[in-house]
């Protein structure tokens, strides 16, 4: 039986830049990308045309396309064309002859105008098929692993694998995995202020109107005199997003986790172990975690390091300097460029099968709402303290995890939130 042909084809919108000194021919089998032919097939024709220098140009084009995730790839077979492979990350590649017995539990089927398109948080690529040109309800029902259409989701990662069945993996329940996926940071789909229906609808007022006309006042209490009381760091709690002139000191790193995330007990709980800690948390069981990327401390080494609350002591990662760095620009971007670079960033990891263990079908509910309450906790404390701090809207599980090497399905990253030395100004402004 033929395999399954990968035609690469530009992404919507993008197109070929060549290079200056590019062999005309490989230039032109560049710009003639129309998901018709595969790669193999590509370079073996600029090779017949145009000889072996003009081949190897083309071979490279098309791999440094690739890398950069311009390319999806129109899917083939028998010269029949099936479905559009879209990829969202550049290292997802297909395996060829990888199979399953059924879909994975994680597979999707939605519409999108006139195609249907199959998604899975497991696989870093879409598969999008003509709603007209095939059942849904055949497709998924499909026992025969040589359809052809099973054979891509094979190939493609659709199909169910063992490990989503075992621990780690085992513990994510669908609805959780999916929206973990879709909401935090990722190529191949928008995240953040895109500001959507600026100039198509009004937005909604930030004050709703009264829902009756029975109305009782309220008294007012006083502000308070006492600034430095609990309501008056409540009420100067800001985010704060310009450094101070002078970095943020190892000693008060340390007071700020104890005092925000540091473990107060262990709990040897039947049939669980609990924990106490200065924010609550579903069951107190308290699967977060907390990792800090340092770009100034005094005291401190620039790098990436684990906060080990069992022993209050900060345990350093084998990080590269470049992947620091990123990780510290997540700050920048969700910030629009608008600001320095923070002292510290940290981000906030989850545990689920911690969560999982004990709860069904809210999990990932209860690890949002536990990183909800962590994040107003380390706002009070740095304002207590003289500090400036500042959620960030959004982080890049991805790199996280090629920081840490941990299976994200183990453990993966939730919040992140900047902490800098205040400025002169910002101290000024809370008094």
């Amino acid at each position: 039986m033929p395999d399954l042909q990968y035609c690469p084809v530009f992404k919507s919108g993008l197109a070929f830049n060549p290079a200056a000194g590019l062999h005309p021919a490989a230039a032109g089998a560049m710009d003639a990308l129309r998901g018709e032919c595969d790669v193999e097939t590509v370079v073996q024709l600029v090779l017949n045309g145009y000889g072996l220098a003009a081949a190897v140009q083309t071979r490279d084009a098309l791999q440094l396309c690739a890398i950069s995730n311009l390319l999806d790839y129109d899917v083939r077979f028998a010269g029949r064309y099936l479905a559009r492979l879209c990829l969202l990350h550049p290292y997802v590649q297909p395996q060829r002859g990888r199979t399953g017995a059924a879909l994975s539990r994680f597979a999707l089927l939605r519409r999108a105008e006139n195609r249907l398109i199959i998604e899975s948080p497991l696989v870093g690529a879409r598969v999008e098929l003509d709603a007209g040109c095939v059942s849904p309800l055949g497709l998924f029902c499909s026992a025969s692993p040589e359809d052809p259409l099973i054979r891509l989701l094979g190939e493609t990662g659709f199909l169910e694998s063992p490990n989503e069945n075992e621990p780690p993996g085992e513990y994510w329940e669908f609805h959780d995995l999916l929206f973990h996926n879709a909401s935090r940071h990722g190529p191949g789909r928008p995240v953040g202020a895109t500001w959507r229906f600026q100039g198509r609808v009004a937005p909604p007022p930030a004050v709703k109107d009264p829902m009756s006309t029975l109305a009782q006042p309220l008294v007012r209490p006083e502000a308070p005199h006492d600034t430095a009381g609990f309501q008056g760091v409540l009420e100067r709690r800001r985010s704060r997003r310009d450094p101070g002139p002078v970095p943020i000191t190892l000693s008060q790193l340390g007071e700020f986790l104890h005092r925000a995330v540091g473990i107060r007990q262990r709990i040897a709980g039947d049939p669980q172990e609990l924990l106490l800690r200065p924010y609550p948390s579903g069951g107190a069981i308290h699967e977060l975690e907390f990792y800090v990327a340092v770009h100034q401390c005094d005291g401190l080494e620039p790098g990436f390091y684990h906060y080990h609350a069992g022993e209050h002591a900060l345990y350093r990662l084998p990080a590269a300097e470049a992947q620091v760095k990123q990780m510290i620009a997540m700050a920048l971007t969700s910030w629009g460029g608008a600001y320095p670079a923070p002292n510290l960033f940290l981000t906030i990891a989850a545990r689920l099968p911690r969560l999982a263990w004990k709860y069904q079908s809210m999990a990932y509910r209860i690890v949002l709402l536990n990183a909800g309450a962590a994040l107003q906790t380390m706002y009070l404390v740095a304002t207590d303290m003289g500090l400036a701090p500042c959620a960030v809207g959004n982080g890049d599980p991805a790199l996280f995890q090629a920081i840490t090497g941990i299976d994200p399905m183990e453990e993966t990253s939730v919040a992140e939130f900047a902490l800098s030395s205040a400025s002169a100004v910002e101290l000024r402004s809370t008094l």
